[in-house]
């Protein structure tokens, strides 16, 4: 029986740094979206329209430029992307936890 299997010691930097991006993308980028979707079903206010152009923009150019850094195995497209998309995802949570704050604490009309 042969039986194909993948010797991951055997991979190249750029193959390990390919597989890695592949990982971040679907975690970040699918993950997040969803979180903050569903998010945005919930509340719908300028404020959080704001938080929502904030991640349309942020996260995928912060993923883009961090995919870069693993697939090419150099440090510097880091240095700039990945504060990008934390800022971007720590600015869209900030406003949204204030939101659900003030929904929970508002009267019911």
């Amino acid at each position: 029986i042969v039986r194909d299997v993948i010797d991951f010691d055997a991979l190249t930097e750029s193959q390990k740094g390919l597989l890695l991006a592949f990982d971040h993308t679907m975690f970040i980028g699918v993950m997040t979206t969803v979180v903050f979707g569903v998010l945005s079903t919930r509340l719908d206010t300028p404020r959080t329209a704001l938080a929502n152009r904030v991640l349309w923009w942020g996260v995928p150019i912060g993923l883009a430029g961090f995919d870069v850094r693993l697939i090419t195995t150099t440090a510097l497209p880091k240095r700039i992307f990945a504060p990008i998309m934390g800022l971007s995802l720590l600015f869209a949570l900030a406003v949204y936890l204030r939101e659900l704050r003030a929904s929970t604490t508002s009267p019911k009309a």
